[in-house]
């Protein structure tokens, strides 16, 4: 448990959130590097793509710990968490669209934002998968998985 403005927080969720973090933003430095035309220094360091890819990244955040994934760690159905996953990711969207009223120069590019959304999609629908794939060789049901709380 590491203590954090005076609250405990658990390292498994402080470990998921930084594994979520640098999931996110590989997904869409890769779909930056298939879409992208320019230099990857020039895109990220010249036109604020650093910036814009922390607002994607930060709207994704945001909605996991806003649909109450960080509180409730067990995988009871896969398929309900990966609808919520498709939820936070077209809130990210609508935070793109959001974005774009306020400054339109710090909307991600639409092909990076798709692949880099498919990307970070694919990648937490293979992690539920592995997880409830392992939690079912225990033979047991996810909420009773030992060591788990």
């Amino acid at each position: 448990m590491i203590r954090l403005f005076r609250v405990f927080i658990p390292t498994t969720v402080i470990g998921l959130l930084v594994s979520e973090i640098l999931i996110a933003v590989a997904c869409f430095v890769v779909g930056y590097l298939i879409t992208g035309t320019e230099d990857m220094e020039v895109y990220f360091l010249l036109e604020d793509g650093i910036a814009r890819t922390a607002i994607v990244v930060l709207t994704l955040i945001f909605g996991i710990y806003w649909a109450d994934l960080y509180e409730d760690m067990q995988v009871t159905s896969a398929l309900q968490l990966y609808q919520q996953f498709c939820l936070i990711t077209g809130m990210a969207f609508l935070g793109q669209a959001l974005v774009g009223y306020v400054d339109r120069q710090m909307i991600m590019p639409r092909w990076q934002m798709l692949i880099g959304s498919v990307g970070d999609r694919v990648s937490s629908g293979l992690a539920v998968s592995l997880r409830t794939r392992s939690v079912e060789d225990l033979g047991t049901p996810p909420c009773d998985v030992p060591g788990r709380q």
